[in-house]
């Protein structure tokens, strides 16, 4: 051994345990690391991001755009399945409800902001679709920049909140069956409501479907509206609902607001001007609150 003393066989056994106990560490670190990583991937998350398909939650790049597509799954109860045929179709849309089949063809739509940050909400009580989305660019709050697979179909209500304005295109869009009209409320048919005054449709002003702004600049109001129904859930046999209103030059006005007879509004803030809507839906409108609402 030239002088030198050997390992003993104690400090050898122990140098082997200790080197066995670090090999068992690392392997649980590693199935622990690995059954985490399963669990995530085992996730229903159906928006992810990437700067060609708009898939993933990783930050995007300043060339990228925030994309998602909606879940499959929220449209699994569905009466039937959508034409694949059909026309291109684009419009902006902004503050207001729209009545697909009417003021937005049916089809499969591509959402996209174009302007400020609010939300839509799509109720569709016959095919069971309830699809809430906010727009925006804030990721922290899952706002988006672009909404695909948004499967519209006649007889859903679509509605947007103020301060936005949205993008809807679709190649599928059934054009040809679209159910509009035009208003039969003429322009002599517009009216004001000054602040707190309650008045009710037939009696003070023309029923009908109405497009409502605050014209005074930097006014505001909160519009309030009850109606009769027969509909059951409806508290007290009446549906009611309120609808925040800006002015001015940045206000944004309320479309498609049907007003039926017998409806009462009242405002609080400033006065609104209530002017009849270009366009509407070529439906019995008489069911509107029960069926649409």
């Amino acid at each position: 051994m030239n002088g030198e003393k050997g390992i003993s066989r104690k400090t050898a056994a122990f140098m082997i345990g200790g080197i066995g106990f670090v090999v068992l560490m690392i392997a649980l670190m590693y199935s622990a690391m690995e059954a985490d990583l399963s669990y995530y991937g085992e996730t229903n998350m159906t928006v992810e991001y990437s700067e060609e398909s708009g898939s993933g939650f990783s930050e995007p790049e300043e060339s990228g755009e925030l994309v998602a597509s909606e879940d499959p799954h929220s449209y699994e109860f569905v009466s039937r399945e959508l034409d694949e045929s059909g026309d291109t179709y684009i419009e902006e849309l902004e503050y207001g409800e729209y009545i697909v089949g009417s003021q937005i063809q049916e089809g499969i739509y591509t959402i996209r902001l174009k302007e400020g940050s609010g939300y839509v909400n799509v109720d569709d009580a016959e095919n069971t679709i309830y699809l809430w989305q906010d727009f925006g660019t804030d990721t922290k709050y899952d706002e988006l920049l672009e909404w695909q697979d948004v499967r519209l179909y006649e007889g859903a209500i679509v509605e947007i909140s103020d301060n936005v304005t949205l993008e809807f295109s679709s190649e599928n869009a059934q054009t040809s069956d679209l159910k509009m009209k035009e208003n039969p409320n003429v322009e002599e048919c517009a009216f004001s409501l000054e602040t707190e005054d309650k008045i009710v449709a037939g009696k003070d002003f023309e029923p009908g479907v109405y497009d409502v702004s605050i014209p005074e600049w930097n006014g505001w109001g909160v519009l309030y509206l009850k109606v009769k129904t027969t509909d059951p859930y409806d508290e007290d046999g009446y549906y009611e609902t309120s609808i925040w209103l800006d002015g001015g030059e940045s206000g944004k006005t309320y479309h498609n607001l049907y007003l039926s007879d017998g409806a009462e509004i009242y405002i609080e803030g400033d006065p609104a001007e209530f002017v009849p809507s270009e366009k509407i839906a070529d439906i019995d409108y008489k069911e509107y609150y029960e069926k649409y609402h």
